[in-house]
């Protein structure tokens, strides 16, 4: 049976070049008997991916985030040797890359590494100037918001997947319309809202950490602003609205802690230390070391068991709530940030999910709209559409390579994959057909894979896309043919 292994890697510890007065990472690493374990050496990496990939079978997959500090800090050189490695194994295991930065490192010399490996990079940017400025501030506290817009620039002229990771703080809450506004006249299409947090050892409540009523407050009033745009024909992904809707329409989870469920994330330090939470990288949570043990067997150290079963008594308010078996009191370290408030009277995370559920059937007439422009484009291209699932109903994924083989013959395809890329298919595409797509995310599909959005052209136009394509490869293919090319076997254009 495939399985899917998750790990957090920290190739540079706690280092960062930046002093964000929220930073957690810094008030974990400062409670534990090392602060920072520096960078990770290469030969560390050279012992640890085989450990990782000794309970790996053919045909399972393998995402690696890499996260400090700031991971870029590690070096270029650092991120080319682990590829190196990863692609030395043996193993057919699908291996997905994300990174999450500061943005303040990266130029364009990082850009083939992060588009030529597919890499999905969370940047870090705090809903404009005067709010990314507020906290995210560099060793001399100077405001980082200008750099940071010039590596999403980047970004977007390279087409490198990103989503932008903001970080909610109690100010931030106050003002949802203008944080909103400035993603959508900055075009981001992925974004997710991190409750700020008090420190692990915090004594009182800082003037940054989130509360539950200003947690609650934030997307009750973001909901409708991105309701409204999504019933316009435009979708934006809000991380939290597409989880609810997915665990609570699809039994889908996709975000830990969001079942008060806790799981073993494998977050790897920089010295090859394993963690079960990022939230808890401290000594007394240390389940071993990679370069010394596989996965399965750091997973079967008593420490995992106790952190598995470790769980909080629940508030006496959550016995009044409908979703307390779906809830189950949530993330334990996000509990004061957007759960039940100190007065036991009042949950954050309740109040959302009263908002957006009741307008979960309007939200699924959008997407069935979304459905049929799926269904008319796949029935073009001669494909069967996937099962419906929340996290693609406003896109669809087409693994281009596998629908060459289908529909022109295996031939075809391997003449293709050896003189030209998935970018310049891209390229052809909008110079030849006027059509723009875009290269999939990492994490479900191949190199091969291209994205549709399912959201931005009216019903009718998906069978011209489909059409569009076809008109492409049909013309491909005819000059392969003419060159010498030919059909194999019973393989031929249909």
């Amino acid at each position: 049976m495939k399985k899917t292994v998750n790990l957090l890697i920290k190739p540079a510890s706690a280092l960062c070049n930046l002093r964000c007065k929220y930073c957690f990472y810094a008030n974990i690493s400062s409670i534990r008997e090392v602060r920072s374990y520096g960078k990770m050496k290469q030969a560390l990496v050279d012992e640890m991916i085989p450990n990782i990939y000794a309970d790996l079978n053919d045909g399972d997959e393998l995402s690696i985030a890499f996260q400090g500090g700031e991971p870029t800090l590690a070096g270029l050189s650092y991120f080319e040797h682990f590829i190196d490695v990863i692609n030395q194994q043996t193993k057919q295991v699908t291996v997905h890359y994300a990174i999450q930065t500061n943005g303040t490192i990266i130029s364009k010399l990082w850009v083939p590494l992060l588009r030529d490996n597919h890499f999905l990079v969370g940047l870090s940017i705090d809903g404009g100037p005067l709010y990314h400025n507020l906290n995210r501030v560099d060793t001399h506290q100077r405001g980082t918001f200008w750099r940071v817009l010039q590596t999403k620039e980047l970004f977007d002229e390279a087409g490198i997947d990103y989503n932008v990771l903001c970080v909610l703080t109690n100010e931030l809450a106050k003002h949802p319309q203008k944080v909103y506004k400035f993603f959508q006249e900055q075009n981001v299409p992925f974004v997710q809202f991190i409750p700020c947090l008090d420190d692990l050892d915090a004594t009182s409540k800082s003037d940054f950490a989130l509360t539950p009523e200003r947690f609650a407050s934030f997307y009750q009033q973001l909901f409708p602003l991105w309701l409204n745009e999504l019933k316009g024909g435009h979708y934006r992904s809000i991380k939290l609205f597409d989880d609810v809707l997915n665990l609570f329409l699809h039994g889908q989870v996709n975000a830990c802690g969001l079942t008060g469920q806790c799981q073993i994330q494998y977050v790897i330090e920089a010295d090859g230390s394993v963690y079960p939470c990022d939230f808890y990288a401290l000594d007394e949570y240390r389940l071993g070391y990679i370069q010394e043990s596989t996965l399965r067997e750091l997973f079967s150290q008593p420490i995992a068991f106790d952190w598995l079963k470790n769980k909080q008594p629940l508030p006496t308010y959550c016995d009044t709530c409908p979703f307390k078996k779906m809830c189950c009191g949530g993330c334990k370290r996000m509990k004061d940030a957007m759960y039940v408030a100190p007065s036991n009277r009042f949950c954050g995370y309740r109040t959302v999910l009263e908002t957006v559920l009741p307008r979960a059937e309007e939200i699924m007439q959008v997407m069935a709209i979304c459905r049929e422009r799926e269904r008319q484009l796949f029935s073009v291209l001669g494909l069967r559409p996937p099962l419906a699932a929340l996290d693609t109903a406003y896109y669809c994924d087409i693994d281009l390579m596998q629908w060459v083989k289908e529909r022109y013959g295996i031939a075809f395809a391997k003449y293709l994959a050896k003189h030209t890329t998935p970018t310049q298919i891209l390229v052809q595409l909008a110079q030849r057909e006027h059509l723009m797509l875009l290269k999939t995310s990492p994490f479900g599909s191949d190199t091969w894979s291209v994205r549709v959005s399912l959201a931005n052209l009216a019903t009718a136009q998906y069978a011209t896309v489909g059409q569009r394509i076809i008109a492409l490869f049909d013309q491909d293919y005819a000059s392969w043919h003419h060159q010498g090319g030919g059909p194999d076997g019973d393989h031929k254009i249909r």
